[in-house]
């Protein structure tokens, strides 16, 4: 083959060769750059919310600005719960430099009275840019913290967070009327928790640029989002009331032993607001796991804790008293009202008919229901009786012939007018619902219990709502404890006044038993009660725990209780008492609760 063929050949394969590799680079070229820009697209369409977020938690810091609580008052507007402004610290231990660290901590642990060597140790994190050290720092402190840091030039490192704290100025007062909150200033108990979500308010942000070392930048890189503070409560107790309640109910708890705690409830008859609550013993808002009964917490420390098992015990008995000082016992806890329940009853025959004022009954001390007997506390009998007799008598037999008059049907009837089958809706947490007997379930011993307090199970709060309907003009009022909503300024946001549910007990009725109930006062069972110069009404009750295991034995126990009306003529106020498990002289309401 001629040279020139052979080098024209040469060239053209060298040609074809550098052709194929150019080839080969443009469709890799091609792949790649369709890759990247496929890439870009997933980035930048689809992706797009999730790097933004993510570029955005590392170079924003986010913190939250705690509103305070709105302020609860009482009826006067005195303030009996508040928030203050208190601080978190927390350490960014990279931020703090190493030649800094016995500094920094020997000032937190002085200051703050937190252990040092578990300061130093997340300290010498240097890799953490996060580490708590103490909640609820007060304004103080605080300010003490801030002052020996810059002294010491180690402020780097050491963050004040705002937060908010929940104070109460009269400590235990009220407390199951307001409540009180967690650590994270969530209502846990009273108002506090029922409109939690009115005073809570709404958080605010600080949205802080971070460098490329994770450190917030100067404040001219800040964003700030202001907190907006929450509702403020005004509550229907008066201030002067509620501590004469509580003054005069612990006297009473101690003086008759009543073990499982006692009851006071002043109510408004004509609208329902509470003036009063009281439980005896309570304990301090501004304390609430502290238990507040001496002997309780003396015989809790006295338990034995060297095994396990012991110190498992004794944490649990702890935790069982302080739940239990917590409950609010008018809401929560059933019980049989005992002969105060006879009001319903009375009115109940009064209206219905069945009876009249002229209406007769006969006690020779006891009643045979289907071969059941059943006593009078009067053992002796009363014997013949006119109907407001039989009601100043607190006679059991005379009120077991005045509901078989009425019958089954009708007795429930009026039970259930009453608002006795369902919660008031009273704006407290936790209320229980009633335990009773329908007309299908009751029997005529069932009636016959049923007709003077025993066997149905209901709330201290339905008792003396339902003694204020029978007083107040036959009226089914709204109990509540909060009578106005306002904002931050002190605006009114909403006025709280729940109108009558319905007509019970026709209006003549009830002047009829307030004028019995008086009688009862000024020359029956209830003169305990009785104050010269004031038209006091009132009935007495005394119900043997029947549930109990130690029913029908020799250490059967009782509720005692009392209902006072003032004045009787027209009702301003209705007072209920209960004494759970007296050990004293008496088990009688009208001795132990009328005074």
């Amino acid at each position: 083959m001629p040279k020139k063929r052979k080098k024209a050949v040469k060239e053209n394969q060298a040609s074809g060769t550098k052709l194929r590799i150019w080839v080969v680079a443009a469709v890799f070229a091609t792949v790649a750059f369709g890759g990247l820009i496929w890439r870009l697209a997933i980035l930048q369409l689809r992706d797009y919310e999730l790097y933004r977020s993510k570029a955005a938690m590392q170079q924003l810091s986010d913190d939250i600005l705690v509103p305070n609580r709105g302020v609860i008052y009482d009826a006067d507007m005195k303030v009996l719960a508040k928030s203050s402004t208190v601080w978190t610290v927390t350490l960014a231990p990279n931020e703090v430099k190493e030649k800094d660290i016995g500094t920094v901590a020997d000032i937190l642990s002085e200051v703050l009275e937190v252990d040092r060597a578990g300061v130093v140790e997340k300290l010498e994190n240097r890799t953490s840019q996060y580490a708590f050290i103490k909640k609820k720092v007060e304004m103080g402190v605080a300010q003490t913290l801030r002052d020996r840091l810059s002294a010491a030039k180690v402020e780097d490192g050491v963050y004040l967070e705002q937060d908010s704290k929940r104070y109460y100025p009269y400590g235990d007062f009220a407390p199951y009327i307001i409540g009180f909150c967690g650590s994270d200033n969530q209502g846990l108990g009273g108002v506090e928790n029922y409109y939690d979500d009115v005073l809570t308010g709404t958080p605010g942000r600080v949205l802080t640029a971070k460098n490329g070392w994770g450190r917030n930048m100067p404040y001219d890189y800040a964003a700030r989002f202001p907190s907006e503070d929450g509702n403020s409560l005004v509550l229907t107790i008066n201030q002067t009331l509620q501590h004469y309640a509580e003054k005069h109910l612990e006297l009473a708890v101690k003086a008759h032993h009543a073990t499982e705690r006692g009851v006071c409830i002043l109510m408004d008859p004509d609208t329902g607001a509470i003036l009063a609550w009281a439980q005896s013993p309570g304990f301090d808002l501004n304390d609430p796991y502290t238990i507040a009964d001496e002997e309780t917490a003396a015989a809790i420390e006295a338990m034995p804790e060297g095994t396990e098992e012991e110190q498992k015990a004794k944490n649990d008995a702890r935790w069982e008293a302080i739940y239990k000082q917590w409950r609010n016992k008018g809401v929560s806890d059933l019980y049989e009202p005992g002969s105060v329940f006879k009001i319903v009853t009375a009115s109940a025959a009064l209206d219905s008919g069945s009876a009249t004022l002229n209406s007769g009954y006969y006690c020779p001390g006891y009643q045979v229901v289907s071969g059941v007997r059943i006593s009078c506390a009067h053992t002796e009998g009363h014997g013949s009786q006119t109907f407001a007799q039989a009601l100043m008598n607190s006679c059991n037999p005379a009120f077991i012939q005045m509901s078989a008059n009425m019958g089954e049907d009708l007795f429930f009837d009026y039970f259930n007018a009453y608002g006795l089958t369902e919660p008031t809706g009273i704006d407290l947490p936790g209320e229980a619902t009633s335990q009773f007997y329908t007309p299908e379930t009751m029997g005529p011993v069932e009636l016959a219990s049923c007709s003077f307090g025993q066997s149905n199970k209901i709330t201290c709060i339905q008792m003396i709502t339902a003694v204020c309907t029978a007083v107040n003009g036959g009226h089914l009022v709204q109990p509540h404890v909060v009578s106005q909503i306002l904002d931050p300024s002190g605006n009114i946001v909403k006025n709280i006044d729940p109108p009558a549910r319905r007509q019970v007990i026709n209006e003549e009725v009830s002047k009829e038993i307030n004028s019995i109930m008086e009688q009862f006062v000024s020359s029956g069972g209830g003169v305990g009660a009785r104050v010269i110069g004031y038209k006091i009404g009132g009935k007495s009750g005394t119900a043997e725990k029947l549930d109990d295991a130690r029913a029908h034995t020799d250490d059967k126990v009782y509720i005692a209780s009392f209902v006072g009306v003032a004045p009787s003529d027209d009702p301003k106020v209705v007072c209920l008492v209960i004494l759970d498990e007296p050990h004293t002289f008496s088990i009688y309401g009208g001795q132990i609760c009328a005074p």
